[in-house]
C-alpha cells in the first residue's frame, strides 16, 4: 500500500485512487540518431520515475487525477520502498531492500499450534530411583508415533533378583500393566551405570498413540540402589498416521478452540482450508509459530504494516465468523472488545450478512459495514474469493481494501508494536465451517 493514500495532499476519499504521474521523460530520439544519419527519427519517449508515484490500472474510465469507484490495482504498487511481494504487485525499492516482508503461499500444511517444536520432533524423560514404583509419566496431547526409547542408569541396581523396566502404552483407563508393551524386551536396571541402552520397538500399534493415550514405567523386582532415566522419543503423525516432520509449515500453525491436526487441509485450487470442528464456538486460526519470523516479528505500527491474502469462502456461509488483520489475542470466542488495539475485517453471519471493518485505539472501537460506492453494504457471498488488505500508513492511520476498493481509512492507531497477523474461521452451530487461504503475506518498513 501507499504510504500515502493521495496523490500531493489531502486525505483519500473511500472508493476511489489517485492516479501516477510520470514525473520526467527523456527524448530518446538521438539514440537512433547516432546509428542513423540520414534524417531525424520520430520521437520516441522513455519514461523515467525518479520518485514513484501511485498507479492504478482502471476498471472503468478515469476522470481528472482520480479515478472511478471500481478501480482495481495495477501491475505498480505505490512504495517508496520495498520489496516486489505478492499478488502480481511491484514494489519500488529506491534505497536497497529497506521493507521486511513475508510470503506464505502454503506447500507445506500448519500444524497443530504449540505441539513442541517446528520440526514436530520432541521427547520426555521419565526418572526412577530405589524407592520408585509403576508410574504413568506422558498423556499424549497430539496423535504420534515413538521413534526411539532408550534408558541411562545412574546407579545400577544391585538386588539379586531381575530388576526390570517397560514401557507400556496404555489407554485413558486403562490400569499399568495391562496395557501394550512399547519394546519387545524391557531395559535391564542393573546395567552398567551410565552406559545407555537403546531399546527395540515393538510393533507399530505398539508405538503409535493417539490424543489421550499414556505412557507408563512398570517395574518389576526390588529396585536397591537402581537410579537412572528413560527417554523416550516422539514424533507427531497426522489422523491417518502419516509423519509430519517433512510436511510442517514452519511459519504458521492452526489453533483456537478444539483446533486440531486435523483443522487445515490442502486446497484443490491452491492454498490451505482452515476447518473448525462440529461444536458452537469451535475455531481454526491461523497462528505465527514463534520460532519463525512471523512469530518472532514486532510488528510495529509505526512501520507501515500491511497484512494481505487471498481467501475464498465455502459453500455454506450460515451461522458462521470469519476475520482477517491484526490483532493482540486470539479470544476464544470470537470477540471485538477483548483486544484494545486491533484492525480486522470480519464477517458474522449473526450480525448481518455483511463485510464489515473495525479498528480500535486504546480501548475504543470503532466499527462500520463496508460500503460500495452507490451506499450499499458488501456482502459476504458463498464460494467467492476475496482479496483483503489491512494495514496503517506513514501516519499511523488503518485502512482496510477489498478486491481493490479502499473501504476504510480511520485515524491513528496507537503506536505498539506487539500485534500479530490473524485469520480465523468459527462455526456458531453444531457444524463444521470453513474458509480457504489463498496466500498471505505480511511487511512493514524496517
Amino acid at each position: 500500500m501507499s504510504t500515502k493514500l493521495v496523490k500531493n495532499t489531502g486525505v483519500p476519499e473511500v472508493g476511489r485512487y489517485p492516479t501516477s504521474v510520470v514525473t520526467d521523460a527523456t527524448d530518446g530520439r538521438n539514440l537512433i540518431d547516432g546509428l542513423k544519419t540520414a534524417r531525424q527519427q520520430p520521437v520516441l519517449w522513455q519514461p523515467h520515475l525518479h520518485a514513484l508515484q501511485p498507479f492504478w490500472k482502471a476498471k472503468g474510465s478515469g476522470q481528472g487525477d482520480e479515478l472511478v469507484l471500481g478501480a482495481s490495482f495495477g501491475d505498480l504498487a505505490p512504495h517508496e520502498s520495498g520489496l516486489s511481494m505478492f499478488n502480481g504487485r511491484v514494489f519500488k525499492d529506491q534505497g536497497g531492500l529497506n521493507r521486511h516482508t513475508l510470503v506464505e503461499r502454503f506447500a507445506l500444511r500448519p500444524r497443530t499450534s504449540g505441539g513442541g517444536g517446528i520440526g514436530d520432533n520432541f521427547s520426555t524423560d521419565a526418572e526412577y530411583d530405589a524407592g520408585s514404583i509403576d508410574k504413568r509419566f506422558f498423556v499424549a496431547s497430539r496423535n504420534c508415533i515413538i521413534t526411539g526409547v532408550r534408558l541411562t542408569p545412574t546407579v545400577a541396581g544391585t538386588d539379586a533378583g531381575v530388576v526390570t523396566a517397560m514401557v507400556e502404552k496404555t489407554a485413558t483407563t486403562e490400569a499399568i500393566g495391562s496395557g501394550t508393551d512399547v519394546l519387545v524386551t524391557p531395559f535391564d536396571l542393573k546395567g552398567a551405570a551410565n552406559v545407555p541402552q537403546v531399546g527395540s520397538l515393538g510393533a507399530p500399534s505398539a508405538i503409535t498413540l493417539a490424543v489421550g493415550d499414556s505412557l507408563a514405567l512398570n517395574l518389576t523386582g526390588v529396585m536397591t540402589n537402581a537410579t537412572g532415566v528413560v527417554t523416550v522419543d516422539f514424533q507427531e503423525i497426522d489422523a491417518n498416521g502419516s509423519a509430519w516432520i517433512f510436511g510442517v509449515n514452519p511459519n504458521l500453525a492452526v489453533g483456537g478452540t478444539n483446533a486440531t491436526s486435523n483443522s487445515t487441509n490442502f486446497d484443490a485450487g491452491g492454498g490451505i482450508t482452515l476447518n473448525t470442528g462440529a461444536s458452537s464456538a469451535d475455531q481454526g486460526i491461523l497462528i505465527p509459530e514463534s520460532l519463525s519470523a512471523w512469530g518472532a516479528t514486532n510488528w510495529n505500527t509505526a512501520k507501515r504494516l500491511l497484512l494481505e491474502g487471498v481467501l475464498a469462502t465455502p459453500a455454506t456461509i450460515t451461522s458462521s465468523v470469519f476475520w482477517f488483520g491484526w490483532r493482540l489475542t486470539n479470544p476464544a470466542p470470537f470477540d471485538l472488545t477483548t483486544d484494545n488495539d486491533q484492525l480486522l475485517v470480519w464477517y458474522d453471519s449473526s450480525v448481518d450478512g455483511f463485510l464489515h471493518a473495525t479498528y480500535s485505539i486504546g480501548g475504543v472501537d470503532a466499527s462500520a459495514i463496508l460500503m460500495d460506492g452507490n451506499n450499499n453494504g458488501v456482502p459476504l457471498l458463498a464460494s467467492t474469493k476475496y482479496v483483503i488488505e489491512v494495514g496503517v500508513d506513514d501516519l499511523r492511520r488503518p485502512y482496510a481494501i477489498v478486491n481493490g476498493v479502499l473501504h476504510l481509512y480511520g485515524t491513528a492507531l496507537s503506536s505498539l508494536s506487539t500485534l500479530i497477523p490473524s485469520v480465523g474461521v468459527e462455526t456458531k452451530t453444531t457444524e463444521a465451517r470453513a474458509l480457504t487461504v489463498r496466500s498471505l503475506a505480511a511487511s512493514m518498513d524496517y
